[in-house]
């Protein structure tokens, strides 16, 4: 593995793992319906989280090795 293989693969981890702390985050997050804009929080959290697991599937599709060892 290359530096800048070896750099790559870490910054993704990193990124894979920042992803992961913001979903669970998220999913820990309690709604305040007393709150103004309460339901417009949910759905951007909700919008945030959905992005979020779509870039978790893809870095971790890109880390995957492939079936015939490349």
């Amino acid at each position: 593995m290359t530096i800048a293989a070896a750099d790559a693969l870490s910054l993704a981890q990193g990124m894979l793992g920042d992803l992961h702390r913001l979903v669970e985050a998220i999913d820990l997050r309690a709604p305040r319906p007393e709150r103004p804009g309460e339901a417009r929080i949910a759905r951007d959290a909700a919008e945030l989280r959905a992005r979020a697991v779509v870039l978790i599937e893809h870095i971790e599709a890109t880390m995957r090795p492939s079936p015939n060892g490349d």
